[in-house]
């Protein structure tokens, strides 16, 4: 019994990493509202005072199936305040992801530190380097397998014992993340490009005795331009990602624009309307509401891999928030796509 206990739990743990390698880190496609996890070096950035990102996806929900659900939340502060010509910020976030209703969760707790130095005197040139230190434990939880000793005329009883012991260990483990980042922004345009190396101390990961092995390290390059189209405020950004982790390899790259408003006649100052490409997985249209000092953001994933005569449906909500004395005090919106 043990040894087939074995092969379902290589089973389930490979139905719910669904990757080509072990081990591969959640994706979120508003990664450009989680930036202690796609570059340290861009905590903080363009923060005047503190600023609260949070992001919730719900993947491949539908069919009677529960969804892979990822929930990551941060908080960055200034410390050395916006006046600054070069800036000092700190950060701390959590990351959890789920599957199976539970049955598998990753939990992940971070802190960290950007420093932003000024490259010229007019402040249009910037290079950061970022570190973060995360705590990330592993709980898959036996008690909700279904054995064939609990089915029944009845259907599935979970009140029966299946006699069979599963005993899982919890994983715990300690990670350090890098990031390096360099930034141009001029009075109607500017542009973005880093690299983000995560896993450095190779955490161990598994799902069963005998079957641990370490993360790969992942790699991420960021890229990013934007231009001002008008005094409202409006902008057309493109924005791109390329992560590779193992033998796993993901491009992704949108196009946005930002219809500004007159703050003088309303008290949103943008629509932001854009289409992002996960090549070989999934378009996801993407609606921004942007405030002075917060940002609501939604995407819908229409499935473009082999999966797409499928019913699963996958969707991202985020939200940002910038707050305190010196919020307002750094232009440049909430985030930079």
């Amino acid at each position: 019994m043990k040894k087939s206990i074995h092969s379902l739990l290589i089973l389930l743990a490979g139905i719910m990493f669904s990757q080509p390698s072990l081990g591969q880190d959640p994706r979120l496609g508003h990664y450009f509202m989680a930036p202690m996890v796609t570059n340290p070096a861009m905590m903080g950035r363009n923060v005047g005072d503190w600023r609260a990102l949070a992001t919730y996806r719900s993947q491949w929900q539908g069919s009677g199936t529960e969804p892979f659900t990822t929930t990551f939340v941060s908080l960055e502060k200034n410390l050395l305040g916006a006046g600054a010509k070069n800036q000092l910020t700190g950060g701390a976030m959590f990351m959890t992801d789920a599957s199976n209703g539970g049955l598998l969760k990753h939990n992940n707790f971070g802190v960290g530190a950007a420093y932003h130095s000024t490259l010229d005197g007019a402040g249009k040139h910037m290079l950061s380097g970022g570190l973060t230190f995360n705590y990330m434990s592993r709980l898959l939880d036996a008690g909700k397998f279904q054995f064939g000793s609990q089915l029944g005329s009845g259907g599935y009883q979970p009140v029966i014992n299946p006699n069979d012991g599963v005993v899982i260990p919890k994983l715990d483990n300690f990670d350090v993340n890098a990031g390096l980042l360099y930034q141009y922004q001029g009075e109607s345009s500017g542009f973005y490009g880093g690299v983000g190396y995560f896993h450095a101390a190779r955490p161990i990961e598994g799902a069963y005795y005998n079957s641990s092995y370490s993360i790969d390290p992942r790699l991420s390059v960021q890229a990013g331009y934007q231009l001002k189209t008008d005094a409202n405020g409006s902008q057309l950004a493109v924005s791109s990602l390329f992560e590779q982790q193992g033998g796993y390899n993901q491009f992704t790259a949108g196009l946005l624009y930002k219809i500004g408003f007159s703050q003088n006649v309303t008290a949103l100052n943008s629509v932001n309307v854009g289409v992002w490409d996960r090549f070989g997985d999934a378009i996801y249209p993407y609606l921004g509401l942007e405030g002075n000092q917060w940002l609501l953001g939604f995407s819908y994933d229409v499935i473009t891999s082999k999966m797409a005569g499928t019913s699963l449906q996958s969707f991202e909500l985020s939200f940002g928030w910038q707050f305190g004395k010196n919020a307002g005090v750094r232009k440049g919106g909430v985030v930079q796509y």
